[in-house]
């Protein structure tokens, strides 16, 4: 999926479930190889597939969606 940092820069992101830090097997995002909690993603949405939508939502994410 591809996100946006706050500045704007242009990252890109995965769901996973193999995560240490995936409890249950809930999807947790991960950046540049790092899990990132939904308290700490401080990321816009700029697109997803519907599969990664339904694991961000699964997962307790809640990124605003990238407006230019």
């Amino acid at each position: 999926m591809k996100l946006r940092t706050l500045d704007g820069e242009p990252v890109r992101g995965k769901m996973a479930t193999e995560q240490p830090v995936s409890e249950g097997g809930l999807p947790v995002l991960v950046v540049d190889g790092v899990a990132i909690s939904p308290d700490e993603a401080d990321f816009f949405l700029e697109s997803a597939t519907q599969e990664e939508l339904e694991m961000l939502e699964e997962g307790g994410y809640d990124l605003p969606e990238w407006e230019e």
